[in-house]
């Protein structure tokens, strides 16, 4: 069965407790747990030693973190977010490594509603139209990151990144698909956009190479990454040149919108191998102020937006979005996307087609 009532295994312990971890972590440096008992508002440092305990201790989606070991910042994030949202699952009672547990979930895409999606998570459109006809076939995969690549010489900024990403691209011989509209093997154009924006973006700039490993071209969610990636490659090489990236990001949407971003934190990659290397963190202040500063380590300065935006070992990149309450239509669950496509070959649906085509050319 996908549902647990009582089997407390390893990876729910892990996950739930670097969740509680975590939040405790915040009520302390935001002031509220000061704030909740009728203190005076204050915030204070706070050493993670706890946090650095429950990722070493035990393994993480099948990974383990060494004290003192070269790792790699993103697969750190990635393996986090993974730990947390099914320790959220199994805390419901849903065992994501049983065989066939999404099909027995009671609603669609429930295992995508954890606190974790609802920060991080957004949804690709992968569409293919066929050439031939111009009939389109959609799907939608969840994502928790954007993985760029920036190795090809012309991207030199996050928007020619993104736009590498987005291309149009014609499927080859190889690659031929059956049309459902006009029922005949065609060679599709196949697109990728963003069809709903997530509240926190995180955008990971692919600045490693690993030869034959390296990360899928999504995040994961629908598109998984490769399991122990990172710093521990054999005879990766660090692509070093400056990406540009802005404080105010529009994000374009498969609906020809766009989704309006503020820069809140930059993870910077300092040192020029793939093997090794420091890792720092920019983090803007909260409220309206431009005022940021830079972590490394135990050291903590103030530095201003323009320093940030200078930065040329930019890794991963967070953005907020600007306005919260839009709304974005929710990706459809698969059974509305086969009964979509059986109304649109339906016969009836076809003959009325016909004739509408039929009345226009009368006009």
């Amino acid at each position: 069965s996908c549902y647990e009532s009582s089997n407390h295994n390893q990876r729910r312990v892990v996950g739930q407790q670097i969740t509680m971890l975590l939040r405790q972590m915040f009520r302390i440096t935001h002031g509220i747990a000061a704030l909740e008992k009728n203190e005076p508002f204050k915030t204070y440092a706070y050493a993670p030693k706890n946090i650095h305990k429950a990722i070493t201790s035990s393994k993480i989606n099948g990974h383990r973190f060494r004290p003192g070991r070269q790792e790699d910042a993103h697969e750190l994030l990635v393996h986090l977010l993974d730990a947390m949202h099914e320790g959220e699952l199994f805390a419901a009672g849903i065992n994501p490594r049983a065989s066939g547990w999404r099909d027995k979930l009671p609603m669609a895409r429930l295992d995508e509603t954890t606190f974790v999606h609802r920060i991080f998570g957004g949804y690709f459109r992968s569409q293919l139209k066929c050439n031939k006809c111009g009939y389109k076939s959609n799907t939608y995969d969840p994502f928790l990151d954007l993985a760029l690549e920036v190795s090809k010489k012309h991207i030199n900024s996050l928007s020619s990144a993104f736009q590498e990403f987005t291309r149009r691209e014609k499927l080859d011989s190889q690659n031929c698909w059956k049309c459902s509209g006009c029922k005949r093997s065609v060679c599709p154009t196949k697109h990728l956009s963003v069809y709903r924006p997530p509240l926190t973006l995180c955008v990971h700039l692919k600045r490693f190479g690993f030869g034959h490993q390296s990360f899928s071209h999504g995040g994961w969610g629908g598109h998984r990454h490769s399991k122990g990636l990172g710093m521990m490659g054999n005879g990766g090489s660090k692509i070093s040149k400056k990406i540009d990236f802005p404080a105010h990001l529009c994000l374009p949407l498969s609906d020809n919108r766009v989704c309006e971003y503020l820069l809140t934190g930059v993870v910077m990659h300092v040192g020029n191998s793939a093997t090794s290397g420091h890792y720092t963190a920019f983090v803007k202040q909260p409220g309206n102020s431009n005022k940021w500063c830079h972590m490394d380590d135990s050291h903590v300065d103030t530095v201003s937006e323009s320093t940030v935006l200078k930065q040329k070992n930019a890794y991963v990149l967070f953005y907020t979005r600007k306005e919260v309450k839009l709304e974005f239509p929710p990706p459809p669950s698969r059974e509305e996307l086969v009964e979509r496509k059986s109304k649109s070959l339906s016969p009836s649906n076809k003959s009325s087609t016909t004739s509408r085509e039929k009345g226009r050319s009368s006009k």
